[in-house]
């Protein structure tokens, strides 16, 4: 190596008939040093040190490092691009030239400068970067490798991805998401673009992957998509109930869309398993769809896991006791989720035995069995409506928030949220509203909407009422939804021969139209999106979560507070029992009650003294109002106020000192230091009493110790108002 001094800070290198000239920011000697140590340094475990030793020379930029490895040290350079770039390809991080470069640099805001161009280097490693990704693709798209394809997606871009599985491994690519979508169908996954997307390449943002742009490319995946879409459409169509098999597969439609319930017995033991399966297949062929048959299956088979704890050998439902009820019972109680929370609610347990009740019937009557008594008809739970949480109201705060961030949601979910908060219709009836919902009635001069609800339709008839429930449409507003509605579906119904307004097509990517209809929860989860995009929250600061019921009960609440009777409200909501109805008065109740509680605290809360009220900043303020509205009481030795909410009962504490619920203030100051001084007097007295009794270790006594800590919380209370005095009301008399 040889170095010369061409002008100040300027230098020329020569190694092997190689020149370069470069500013540097000190003598010979150091460049000599720098030039020489930087070939040990080009390796990844080694950049850490590559970074010390530019910070060492003081200089500002990297850029001078990558000059003098392009010309001496090419090898090198290109060596540590791959290594870098392999490395964070194993770990899934993106990597870029841009990447390196900072990779190298200790410098924050280190700027290579437009110079950073003739690096030609740079971008022959990176080349032969792209060879190595191609290499190591290949070999995972051959292996189907999905998490070595995911960690090159998030190395690279997608669309780059895209262009090197298209360009140079074409078959290979081809032949591994064929693969991946056959996968997802043996799995008895749905085949959908994004789920394919998802296990070749992992989460990807299909608006952002460009595929349609590349025709080729998109014409490729539609045909994967349709051929196992047809392959899977075919399959969900076939019905597999046989008696003892492990999975049963029962299909149904939704309008277009073929749906497939799935039911696994694998838990069961064969003796159980076909008792149960038996009793599923006479209610098929009574005419319930898959839907209904998995809601049986669902409650038995929570049973049928409390029989295997319980009665492990169990050949038969019907020879269950009484007493092994009880047992099924308590172990349904025990079971917990993933979470630790208990599986299931004493009201969905009351279900399970529900469901007990008529398989056992049936066992009898199937098997001739009649003189066996039903231990789980035997068996009652009581009360179990004070078991189930009552759905909110939908406070008028939220409502004009959810109303004016709305927009954010589909048209439709707009449409659904109007009608359930001016009508209180059960989501399912919205849902289940037809072309020839809405009529006008001359009599009346009112438009009606009829509808018809799956959960009283049973009763209905029982009683010989009509199965479509009618409810008075006085808001145009609704009115013109739901006549906009029905022209917008008009074409979607002519080709499915549906009569169903709140329809779409749920095959839009690839242009097929597939019709069903749409479902409570893409409403309820549409706005709760939308209540967390827009930060939409009850009054204490906790998001609020919807639900579809929420304004039906809000409907009903209305209804009562602005006058109507009982009988009045139960129609319009289509209540089958006036009780039903009366559960809303509580709503009510609370409502009036949180008025008057809010009124009464507003002029007690004004009452407090003017000079403790300034020294609160506004937030201050507001948070002192919150915990006194949370019930707050005066202790009974005057010590302050406690906290304790009267709900709780009252304290059994024997002293308020101490207490964390104890809030007192300058206004007891004066009582504070007459207590400690009493305690100091007590404590003398009892010290001088316990040494006439000849006790002279007496302060290790625990009753002594008793009175010292009592006397150090008196002290410690003293100083924390006189430093609250002293902070915020230095001017402060106390009475």
């Amino acid at each position: 190596m040889n170095v010369i001094v061409v002008s100040e800070g300027l230098f020329e290198i020569t190694i092997n008939n190689s020149s370069l000239t470069v500013n540097w920011p000190s003598d010979c000697t150091s460049l000599i040093h720098f030039v020489s140590d930087l070939p040990e340094l080009l390796h990844y475990d080694k950049i850490e040190t590559l970074r010390n030793l530019q910070e060492k020379y003081n200089l500002k930029s990297s850029h001078l490092v990558l000059l003098i490895c392009e010309e001496f040290y090419p090898d090198l350079l290109v060596e540590l691009v791959l290594q870098c770039g392999q490395n964070y390809i194993s770990n899934g991080t993106g990597f870029s030239k841009k990447i390196f470069c900072k990779l190298i640099s200790p410098f924050e805001s280190d700027n290579l400068g437009a110079d950073r161009t003739k690096l030609s280097l740079l971008d022959k490693a990176m080349d032969k970067l792209q060879d190595a990704f191609i290499i190591t693709l290949n070999k995972a798209f051959e292996k189907k490798e999905y998490n070595i394809v995911h960690n090159v997606r998030r190395a690279i871009t997608i669309h780059s991805l895209f262009v090197i599985a298209w360009n140079e491994l074409q078959e290979a690519f081809k032949l591994y998401v064929n693969e991946a979508a056959e996968e997802l169908f043996h799995r008895d996954k749905e085949i959908t673009h994004a789920a394919i997307w998802k296990l070749c390449f992992g989460p990807v943002n299909l608006r952002y992957a460009n595929v349609q742009k590349d025709k080729p490319l998109h014409d490729f995946i539609l045909l994967v998509v349709d051929t196992w879409r047809e392959k899977q459409k075919k399959q969900k169509m076939e019905l597999r109930m046989n008696i003892g098999d492990a999975y049963w597969r029962i299909p149904y439609k939704d309008v277009q869309k073929v749906h497939t319930s799935k039911m696994d017995f694998s838990s069961m033991s064969s003796y159980l398993r076909s008792e149960v399966q038996e009793y599923l297949k006479s209610w098929y062929t009574k005419g319930e769809n898959g839907l209904d048959i998995s809601r049986r299956f669902h409650h038995i088979n929570a049973i049928t896991k409390a029989i295997n704890i319980v009665q492990p050998n169990s050949q038969s439902f019907l020879n269950i006791s009484y007493v092994e009820v009880y047992s099924i019972v308590d172990v349904l109680h025990q079971f917990k989720n993933s979470n630790g929370r208990k599986l299931y609610s004493v009201k969905t347990i009351h279900t399970h035995i529900s469901e007990a009740r008529l398989l056992f019937d049936w066992l009898r009557s199937d098997k001739n069995k009649s003189s066996i008594r039903n231990p789980f008809r035997k068996f009652k739970m009581f009360n179990i409506d004070n078991y189930v949480k009552n759905t909110d109201h939908i406070p008028e705060y939220v409502i004009q928030q959810i109303s004016s961030a709305i927009h954010d949601c589909s048209e439709t979910v707009q449409r659904v949220w109007i009608i359930l908060m001016n009508t209180g219709m059960r989501a399912s009836e919205v849902i289940n509203l037809q072309e020839d919902c809405l009529f006008y009635n001359v009599q009346d001069n009112c438009y009606y909407l009829k509808a018809k609800s799956s959960k009283t339709i049973i009763s209905k008839r029982k009683k010989g009422l009509d199965d479509y429930h009618t409810i008075p449409i006085t808001n145009n507003k609704v009115i013109d939804i739901i006549n906009n509605q029905i022209e917008d579906t008009k074409y979607l119904r002519e080709l499915s021969g549906s009569k169903y307004i709140f329809i779409r097509n749920d095959n839009r990517i690839t242009g097929n139209v597939t019709v069903t209809r749409i479902k409570g929860t893409n409403i309820s989860n549409s706005i709760n999106k939308c209540i967390l995009r827009n930060n939409i929250t009850d009054h204490t600061g906790k998001l609020w979560h919807y639900t579809n019921h929420q304004c039906r009960k809000t409907m009903g609440v209305r209804l009562l507070n602005e006058g109507s009777s009982i009988q009045d409200v139960g129609i319009i909501l289509g209540h089958m029992e006036e009780k039903t109805t009366m559960r809303y008065y509580q709503d009510i109740d609370n409502l009036k009650i949180a008025e008057l509680d809010k009124d009464l605290f507003e002029l007690l809360f004004e009452n407090i003294d003017a000079d403790i009220r300034n020294t609160y900043s506004t937030q201050e303020l507001e948070s002192l109002k919150y915990e006194i509205m949370i019930g707050s009481r005066e202790t009974p030795e005057g010590h302050g106020s406690c906290l304790k909410h009267v709900s709780f009962g009252p304290c059994k504490k024997k002293s308020c000192v101490g207490c964390s619920l104890l809030l007192t203030g300058p206004q007891k100051l004066t009582m504070w230091i007459n207590l400690r001084n009493e305690q100091l007097e007590y404590l003398d007295s009892l010290g001088t009493l316990m040494r006439t009794q000849g006790i002279e270790d007496y302060e290790t006594y625990r009753d002594y110790q008793q009175e010292v800590h009592l006397l150090n919380l008196y002290q410690d209370t003293i100083n924390k108002i006189e430093k609250f005095i002293q902070e915020r009301i230095p001017n402060y008399e106390s009475t």
